[in-house]
């Protein structure tokens, strides 16, 4: 389960080749490129996987049935998500074999969440609170910033930075 961090490029095909892989789960990063149907379909975990979870990333390219992952879908490969719809930045897949596809984020909410912690951080003299882990690093998602916490889905549904020496005020679009 690498769901939820920050992992950039391509999936390396070295992975599919653990024998007893059963689940994988990749979803909610930054990783690129198209999904690797050759590669799963050519594995030695092609017989044991199972789930594979690749949603919220920035893939492209097409699944399409007759492909070597389509067919491995239809032998035994229970779940397979990805994101179907293009967002903005999101990039769609075309899947005839997934067994959901992802299409409920919304991309502006998404950067404007961000916006608006960023201006949150800014009004509040971030740079001299406490702790302030991951705060406006680069290549980072406000969902592993100190403090805060996200759904499944990767919006903020909770703050919680108490005791953490803030000052200033809180900005208007805060809660917007």
């Amino acid at each position: 389960d690498l769901r939820f961090n920050a992992l950039v490029g391509t999936v390396p095909s070295s992975i599919f080749s653990l024998p007893s892989l059963r689940y994988l789960d990749l979803a909610y990063n930054s990783l690129t490129g198209t999904i690797p149907n050759e590669v799963l379909a050519n594995s030695n975990a092609g017989s044991s996987l199972y789930s594979v979870y690749l949603d919220h990333n920035r893939f492209t390219g097409d699944i399409l049935y007759g492909s070597p992952l389509c067919d491995l879908r239809f032998d035994n490969l229970g779940t397979l998500g990805v994101d179907c719809e293009a967002h903005g930045a999101y990039i769609e897949v075309n899947c005839d074999c997934c067994t959901y596809c992802d299409e409920s984020r919304d991309p502006a909410l998404l950067a404007s969440q961000k916006s608006v912690l960023e201006e949150f951080f800014q009004a509040t003299n971030g740079t001299l609170w406490n702790i302030k882990t991951n705060w406006l690093v680069a290549g980072t998602n406000e969902c592993d910033w100190f403090g805060v916490y996200c759904d499944e889905e990767g919006y903020v549904d909770r703050i919680d930075l108490d005791y953490n020496s803030m000052s200033g005020s809180i900005p208007s679009s805060f809660g917007q």
